[in-house]
């Protein structure tokens, strides 16, 4: 009777640690992704296409050669696009229901909501709504297109997806001779109603050449309770092209001046939490110079610089729980820093990562053969997606993706090749990139996936393996125990 269990445990002990070898061969490892990444919609010779990473099968969902600025719903069943000179567009990622939104001149912005498919636009300083497949369209804000400068130019959703806010310029009645335009920053009930004022912005000053340029505030975000925006203290855009301080508005008009940075969406990055944003900080327009990683507590407004002055930091990203900050780090070039300076400088653009107090700095690529940038996080840390570019060229404008593990190791290309949309009115792609940031927007957009299914063959493979060498031990355990061994 031993002596049949003993071979029964010793049989067991063997299927388990071969189909546990199996499985770890089938679960990759930490340098050879194979777990869901999610879905990434890109834009390759003017097409919009979908693809599951990794290696899934790459959809094509247009063929006219003439899109660009793919957004995933947050369904990630759905992308928006534009087309031609902006108009907006929607299909689903399986290639179906293609459609121009009811809106149907070139839109300023588009935005889904942050908790359904549902799409915000705004065109000629009106601001539309309506769902993923057409249904519900709404004007939440008209504007008159007879009153040029006027209407809505900047939104942003609440996290909760109940109100937009809205950049807005309205004309107003004054004696002759005062500014007639007044900016504020009001909240819409994203089901429709009055908007409620937020903030209203003193009279812009007159720039250096004697003018009033209207729109001397861009808003930032809404993240968890703050509105978070830019302001200049002179209305003058070229002065704005250099940064502007950074505010909050609480939702009791409480807040803080934060950071003075560049008026891009990636110089920014609210912690999960909300307790703590990270900024990109700096105000030169040349990304390549005196840029620092810098965190502000949102509480009391501290704020604490992470990278070295010898480092020109860009577009930090939090991890998902909230401990560590990736980031583009590159050289900083000092003097003019132009030409070839500059140029050197983009070439040597790498992605690291730090603890969120700047230590434990990592660097997670280093081929000089390409320039990196613009990294995303996976839903569970574990790996950062990131945009390459030729080094040798590192201006120029075709792209690929790459996947590569959080805490080191060796990345690995999920996307082959990534090219832009050229229109009639920019042929060379000149607003691609402006003194060294790369509209990645107009490039890709990427859903992470919350499913860990793939992952776990690994950890499965290895359990199964612990196991059957259990039994194989007790296989041995029992065969010493028995009579007939002795």
């Amino acid at each position: 009777m031993a002596a049949i269990v003993e071979r029964a445990l010793r049989c067991g002990g063997y299927v388990l640690v071969g189909l546990g070898a199996v499985l770890l061969l089938a679960g990759g490892s930490w340098n050879n992704p194979r777990l869901p990444l999610g879905t990434v919609a890109f834009v390759r010779q003017g097409d919009v296409w979908i693809e599951s990473l990794p290696g899934g099968d790459a959809r094509r969902i247009t063929t006219d050669g003439r899109n660009f600025a793919p957004s995933l719903s947050p369904s990630a069943q759905w992308v928006a696009f534009r087309k031609n000179e902006g108009e907006a567009w929607v299909a689903q990622v399986d290639g179906s229901s293609v459609h121009a939104l009811r809106e149907k001149r070139p839109v300023r912005h588009l935005l889904w909501s942050p908790v359904s498919d549902r799409l915000a636009c705004v065109a000629e300083g009106s601001l539309r709504v309506e769902d993923a497949d057409g249904g519900r369209a709404a004007a939440l804000v008209a504007n008159d297109p007879l009153e040029p400068g006027t209407g809505v130019y900047e939104i942003a959703w609440s996290p909760d997806g109940a109100w937009i806010a809205c950049l807005r310029e309205v004309r107003r009645v004054v004696p002759e001779g005062e500014w007639p335009l007044e900016t504020s920053i009001e909240k819409v009930p994203a089901g429709g109603g009055k908007p409620v004022d937020v903030l209203r912005f003193p009279v812009p000053v007159e720039d250096e050449d004697g003018d009033r340029v209207p729109g001397n505030a861009v808003l930032a975000g809404w993240f968890f309770s703050h509105i978070f925006y830019w302001q200049c203290p002179i209305a003058s855009a070229s002065l704005m092209a250099d940064g502007c301080p950074l505010y909050s508005l609480g939702p009791e008009g409480n807040g803080f001046e934060l950071p003075v940075s560049l008026l891009y969406p990636d110089s920014l990055s609210i912690s999960p939490g909300g307790k703590r944003l990270a900024v990109a900080e700096g105000g030169d327009r040349r990304t390549w110079t005196e840029k620092r990683i810098t965190v502000a507590d949102l509480q009391n407004g501290r704020r604490r610089a992470l990278t070295a002055p010898d480092t020109a930091a860009l577009s930090p990203r939090w991890s998902p729980d909230g401990r560590r900050l990736a980031f583009v780090s590159g050289p900083n070039v000092e003097g003019d820093g132009s030409g070839e300076d500059a140029s050197q400088g983009l070439a040597r653009r790498r992605i690291a990562v730090m603890d969120a107090d700047g230590s434990n700095l990592l660097a997670l690529t280093a081929d000089e053969r390409y320039r990196d940038e613009c990294p995303r996080w996976s839903a569970d840390g574990g790996y950062i997606l990131f945009a390459r570019v030729d080094g040798v060229r590192p201006t120029s404008l075709p792209a690929s993706l790459w996947a590569v593990p959080s805490t080191g190791g060796s990345p690995v290309e999920v996307v082959e090749e990534m090219s832009p949309f050229l229109s009639e009115s920019d042929p060379l792609g000149l607003e691609l990139e402006y003194y060294g940031h790369r509209e990645w927007d107009r490039y890709f957009d990427w859903a992470p996936s919350e499913d860990r299914s793939g992952f776990p063959l690994a950890w499965a493979g290895a359990a199964m393996c612990v196991l059957g060498m259990a039994l194989m031990g007790a296989a041995g355990r029992t065969g010493r125990r028995s009579p007939a061994a002795g």
